[in-house]
């Protein structure tokens, strides 16, 4: 029995496998396959189209180029350049700053295809890198003159002005810079939004001296002639100015100069008003000279004005800070005046080697820039 049993076992096992091996039936030909779901599959990343680079001298005009470091405690301290367009009419400007704006200056500048030679600081381990850039900007002041050249290779400034810089403990100094992108712009708003707006013409109506117009050169302006207004302004024409508000539902205005030298100032909303051009008083004399500050020693510049002013300024590391100002005269025999706001009175004296001297002391800066000034201060010829 047991016998009959394992051979029975065997053949139902001899049929599986052979039903397991009998191939499946397929579509009858001629016919149409049934149509198979797509699979999702991932998108693929396309490769980025290459694209001309674009001109140097082109690219320049509303770029801006930075070198920071960071300072213990305080930040990152960064110097830049920011080359505005020619788009108002006075010639293509630059701005740069330093330490946080605190020293800046602004004017006008070319660019050309002509080398020139630079050794800068490419970090602050004292190490340097020497080469020709390309192309060379030319710095001018809003008078003009030659302030500095620069170098510049589409996408490095070489900053080698001796002018137009500052002490490199206040952030200057003869470096490379980068070509500052959004992201870097964004990450310190302190420093690129903070660019001081440098005035490049002001107006005041003279009846009234609280109604002005200031022209800055980064192309902003303050309108206060009616109410406070602020928008970007572009010469139109010689001797007009046309005025944009930034809210558009704020009144513009034009400018146009007049024949006795005036400005007719009219607003979108036809409002009038004349101004006059308020312009900057020359310097008559200056007088250096020199007072202990911080274990060193800082220049005094004593500047008198020819509308009677006058400024006195110290100069340390880099930074100048008025310290006080009054008013000034002189008689014929060429002796000086001086009423100061801090000082008090104080009247030149001869000697020195410029033949006259203003020994000018204030214990009244100690509260400003912690040190009493005492400096003998001579003319300064030429």
């Amino acid at each position: 029995m047991k016998k009959y049993l394992a051979i029975l076992l065997a053949l139902v096992l001899c049929i599986s496998m052979l039903a397991a091996c009998t191939p499946q039936p397929t579509e009858p030909a001629g016919t149409t396959p049934k149509p198979t779901e797509p699979q999702p599959t991932e998108p693929q990343p396309t490769e980025p189209q290459p694209t001309e680079p674009a001109d140097p001298i082109e690219a320049l005009p509303g770029s801006i180029y930075y070198y920071g470091f960071p300072v213990e405690g305080i930040g990152e301290m960064i110097q830049f350049y920011h080359f505005y367009p020619d788009n108002l009419g006075i010639g293509a400007v630059f701005y740069v700053g330093y330490a946080w704006n605190q020293i800046y200056y602004s004017g006008t500048y070319t660019v050309a295809e002509e080398p020139i030679d630079y050794t800068v600081s490419i970090d602050r381990e004292g190490n340097t890198e020497t080469g020709t850039a390309p192309y060379t900007i030319t710095l001018y002041g809003w008078d003009g003159a030659e302030l500095d050249k620069i170098g510049y290779d589409g996408e490095h400034v070489y900053n080698i002005a001796v002018n137009v810089n500052s002490d490199p403990m206040a952030g200057g100094g003869v470096v490379k810079q980068n070509k500052a992108t959004a992201e870097i712009i964004e990450a310190y708003p302190d420093t690129f939004a903070g660019e001081k707006g440098i005035p490049y013409m002001n107006f005041v109506n003279p009846e009234d001296a609280s109604s002005t117009v200031q022209l800055n050169t980064n192309g902003t302006y303050s309108d206060l002639v009616f109410f406070a207004v602020d928008g970007t302004w572009a010469k139109t024409a010689e001797g007009e100015y046309t005025l944009t508000p930034k809210d558009p539902t704020d009144d513009g205005a034009v400018m146009k100069l007049q024949e006795d030298g005036s400005y007719k100032y009219t607003s979108t909303s036809g409002s009038e008003v004349i101004l006059q051009e308020v312009k900057e008083a020359a310097v008559s004399f200056t007088f250096a000279g020199k007072t202990p500050f911080m274990e060193t020693e800082a220049d005094v510049i004593i500047t008198c004005l020819d509308d009677g002013t006058c400024t006195v300024t110290i100069a340390a590391f880099g930074m100048q800070m008025p310290i006080d100002q009054g008013t000034w005269s002189a008689n014929a025999a060429f002796t000086f005046t001086f009423q100061f706001e801090s000082a008090g009175q104080i009247v030149s004296e001869y000697g020195g080697e410029t033949g006259v001297q203003v020994t000018y002391a204030n214990e009244n800066t100690v509260s400003t820039i912690g040190a009493a000034v005492n400096a003998v201060c001579g003319v300064v010829l030429g």
